[in-house]
């Protein structure tokens, strides 16, 4: 976390919207405001005193639901947990929309900046999405079309921009870290399916 590890580690940002009403049956978010700055244990005190995400404080409102398009913004270091959806199988499934900020890398005189991404959270970039920065997005049909978002990804060439967070320094890490989707049975099965695409 970047409270202990403020060297290691970039601060980043969250906002979490809801696409659909979602009650605490189809399993909200939990949340326990504060806790960003907290370095111990925190899920026994969230569990008596955190809250889901409802308006089920409001008694004249039924059902209790986290209404569509009602947004969260958070310290990502903050305790935070999705919860189990209760319903029915034939219910509503929980589709949520989240958009993370951090600063980009800051390279010291070496070239390099010792911090990285949170590690145990999942990124869902398309691989030639990542080296990317917000700049980039006021001109994306000049900074992020092909080949430059291929180049830009493997930290090859910017086009004068800053460099964002690039694609390989994020997979080594969490291939380092046995990351979800970068354990050693899912390499194998990624090597073993390209070799039966390749090979035959």
């Amino acid at each position: 976390d970047t409270l202990n590890h403020a060297r290691s580690f970039v601060q980043m940002y969250s906002l979490f919207i809801p696409l659909q009403d979602t009650t605490p049956a189809m399993g909200a978010t939990d949340v326990c405001p504060g806790t960003h700055v907290c370095s111990n244990e925190m899920t026994l005190f969230c569990s008596k005193h955190g809250f889901q995400l409802s308006n089920s404080q409001n008694e004249t409102t039924s059902p209790a639901s986290w209404k569509k398009g009602d947004g969260l913004f958070m310290d990502l270091g903050a305790w935070h947990r999705g919860t189990a959806h209760s319903e029915p199988a034939n219910h509503s499934e929980r589709v949520m929309l989240i958009i993370t900020f951090s600063p980009r890398p800051r390279p010291d005189e070496s070239g390099h900046d010792p911090r990285h991404l949170a590690l145990g959270t999942s990124y869902s970039n398309r691989w030639d999405m990542w080296g990317f920065t917000l700049a980039d997005a006021e001109d994306p049909e000049k900074y992020m079309r092909w080949p430059f978002n291929w180049l830009r990804t493997l930290r090859l060439y910017s086009r004068g921009q800053e460099f964002g967070f690039d694609w390989l320094t994020i997979v080594a890490a969490r291939i380092a870290n046995g990351q979800m989707g970068y354990q050693q049975e899912d390499l194998d099965n990624a090597m073993n399916k390209a070799s039966k695409y390749w090979l035959g």
